[in-house]
């Protein structure tokens, strides 16, 4: 017969000598996780952040998951011959964006002139660019509960999700971004 591994005699020597074993460390983490756990969208929960805004006569919340940049004080160029809805070219880090207004295709209503002019830029998904909205303020960021939030009306626009408390429209901005109204079409350029 073989002699023992000395291995095998050195792991035999460290478990006699070992004290009671505990909870090994992925039983305990297993254990805290249960005490911690809590439905996702527990009622009153909060769920990520909105970004409060000031928009073609309305409040306007975008999810701040979607949201890439904000800027104040951002003048678009106009651009004769364009849609209504795109305000012109704004340099945005060097680089020329399309803005659009997107208070009329939410709320009926262009976007006022505020004093110095805010643009939001939206965080395109896959083949969709993305998208810069102008705005007249951007208020703050708020936490976005899971209760409190109402049905949009049967004739509001399908970015609506849903209506707040006080009248502020909640934007999906997926279906934003889907929008072919906002989009800057290249295909002619050479």
């Amino acid at each position: 017969m073989s002699e023992p591994s000395p291995w095998a005699t050195v792991r035999e020597a460290l478990e006699r000598r070992s004290p009671p074993s505990e909870p090994s460390d992925e039983a305990a983490l297993a254990a805290r996780a249960r005490r911690l756990a809590r439905p996702l969208r527990a009622p009153g929960a909060v769920h990520g952040e909105l970004l409060r805004t000031h928009l073609g006569g309305a409040i306007v919340l975008f999810p701040t998951e979607a949201v890439l940049r904000v800027a104040r004080g951002a003048r678009p160029v106009p651009l004769p011959g364009t849609p209504r809805q795109l305000r012109g070219l704004l340099r945005l880090r060097g680089v020329p964006t399309a803005v659009f207004d997107v208070g009329p295709l939410i709320t009926g209503r262009p976007t006022a002139e505020g004093d110095a002019g805010w643009v939001v830029t939206l965080a395109g998904r896959g083949d969709r660019p993305d998208l810069t909205v102008r705005a007249r303020d951007v208020l703050e960021t708020l936490p976005h509960r899971t209760e409190g939030w109402a049905a949009p009306p049967e004739d509001a626009p399908p970015f609506v999700r849903a209506l707040g408390a006080e009248g502020e429209l909640l934007v999906d901005p997926r279906t934003l971004l889907a929008d072919p109204r906002l989009v800057v079409d290249h295909s002619d350029e050479q």
